[in-house]
């Protein structure tokens, strides 16, 4: 069976989702004073000046990623051979686009160093190689992402966690061994491991998986379907701009650093991104399930806005702990992490972090495209990339990179606050309701627990891993237990007993 429960499911993906991205986001992090030692900060940069050339994949992306998630289900439910029909017009026309995206890449590839700023001449050509097999690798990657996201389609993140994570600590191991094996390798190395490697090994996993569902796929290639495509046409006409929209910004961004400032300011820029992108992708990765069965959920529920609450207090409780607790820990982390002279990392960090205290209306997004709307999230988006790049580039100018990081930051609470309340406009939801109901508690919890670390920081200096390991631990386990008994104790004591269930049917 492909789906058991639309509620089960979606429960276990949100919570092996979180998993994933804390394990992954730890690697993430891990692995970077590893790069930087045997590369240096400038060679940092520039790798990750080549990955803001997804810039130029998602603009072809079209919003496919999401429509294939959205509809896989319904198809696979009406009819077997109407499923693959579906998926082999998806896969037809994300080949001709990413040979179109290699090409554009490639040309760029050619005047790197005249695109971006300060690129020294004597990487020139590694450069150009490594961007040859960056396009080898999006070839792969972009094939590889049309089953992931059939799996998230038929709500099986668990099956697709599984793949991302494993090829994310395969990378980690093997990047550790190419450096303790071969000390003078560089950013060629990196770009094989990092554009190669890590889509292969995730495919092969996922090939696995397709094997063992019975998803009714047919590996024969189906002929294309004008019809399908006009059936879906709706929803990826909607979203597709809003991708290629979020895909400016969050690589766009980046590029544009790297177009005004340095290598190194990119580097600091990407450091600091390790730190935030966790907190991005946890928040997605709790909202994301709720497209697939969103409409489900609101229609076979009476209460609407009691659902809006209960997804909008597990959202806030992860993504405004995380983020008072990275606000609470950073300065010490970093010099632990990465050792003196990154102070204005520190910096940065605390910029990114701030909007992710603040109240956000990302489960009333969710449900909005559940139901297949597109408007108003197409409308914020486009202003919060125009404004976050015009205030950014004008306070760089100024105060360098600190500038730009506030640029961002200002622009992402102000678009926070306009989607609020367009949101809650939207479903007739009061706002001081929303706040209340929502984020009311849990901000009292991390009051409390904001005053207690003040107290414990007074007496206690963190000067060693062990310190903040056992400082932060007990931060950590102190917020879930006020959580589970202020907010969470009627759903801890339902899943205490499916785990008593579960251990006696074995």
């Amino acid at each position: 069976m492909i789906e058991k429960s639309i509620k089960r499911n979606i429960s276990a993906s949100i919570l092996l989702q979180v998993i994933f991205v804390v394990i992954s986001g730890v690697i993430g992090i891990a692995i970077v004073p590893v790069i930087i030692r045997h590369v240096g900060k400038i060679t940092f940069g520039i790798l990750e000046l080549i990955l803001t050339l997804e810039l130029i994949n998602a603009f072809f992306e079209f919003g496919f990623g999401s429509t294939v998630v959205k509809y896989t289900l319904e198809f696979i439910r009406k009819d077997k051979n109407e499923f693959n029909t579906f998926i082999w017009t998806f896969i037809y026309i994300k080949i001709i686009l990413s040979v179109i995206v290699v090409f554009i890449v490639l040309l760029l590839g050619l005047n790197f160093e005249h695109i971006f700023k300060d690129i020294p001449d004597q990487q020139v050509n590694s450069i150009r190689i490594s961007i040859v097999i960056y396009c080898a690798g999006l070839l792969l990657k972009n094939f590889v992402d049309v089953f992931d996201n059939i799996l998230r389609g038929i709500i099986r993140y668990d099956l697709s966690i599984i793949a991302n994570l494993s090829s994310r600590i395969l990378y980690f191991f093997i990047v550790f061994l190419l450096f303790r094996i071969k000390i003078d390798a560089g950013i060629i190395e990196l770009s094989f491991l990092s554009f190669i490697i890590t889509p292969l090994s995730k495919g092969v996993l996922i090939g696995l998986f397709f094997k063992k569902l019975k998803t009714g796929f047919n590996i024969i290639p189906q002929k294309f379907s004008k019809i399908i495509l006009s059936k879906t046409f709706h929803f990826m006409g909607g979203i597709s701009l809003i991708s290629i929209i979020a895909q400016v910004y969050n690589q766009g961004i980046k590029f544009v650093l790297g177009m005004i400032s340095n290598p190194l300011a990119v580097a600091y820029f990407g450091i600091a991104n390790r730190i935030r992108s966790p907190i991005l992708q946890i928040d997605d990765s709790i909202l994301r399930p709720l497209i697939p069965a969103g409409t489900v959920i609101w229609n076979t529920e009476s209460r609407s806005s009691e659902i809006v609450f209960k997804y909008t207090r597990l959202q806030a409780s992860i993504i405004i702990g995380l983020s008072v607790f990275i606000l609470a820990f950073i300065t010490k982390f970093i010099h632990l992490w990465l050792g003196e002279g990154y102070k204005e990392v520190s910096t940065i960090i605390t910029i990114f972090v701030i909007p992710f205290v603040l109240p956000s209306f990302g489960v009333l997004l969710m449900f909005y495209y559940a139901t297949g709307k597109t408007k108003l999230s197409m409308y914020l988006n486009t202003l919060n990339t125009i404004c976050a790049l015009f205030l950014s580039i004008i306070l760089q100018k100024y105060f360098g990179l600190i500038g730009f990081v506030i640029g961002i930051s200002i622009t992402q609470i102000i678009i926070s606050i306009m989607g609020m309340v367009v949101y809650c406009r939207e479903y007739r939801i009061s706002i001081i309701d929303y706040l209340k109901y929502g984020y009311g508690k849990i901000y009292l919890i991390l009051i409390f627990l904001s005053l207690f670390l003040f107290i414990l920081l007074k007496y206690i200096e963190i000067d060693n891993w062990f310190k903040f390991l056992f400082i932060s631990g007990i931060t950590g386990i102190l917020y879930l237990f006020l959580l589970v008994i202020f907010i969470y104790q009627s759903e801890y004591t339902k899943f205490k007993k499916y785990l008593i269930l579960s251990f006696k049917r074995r």
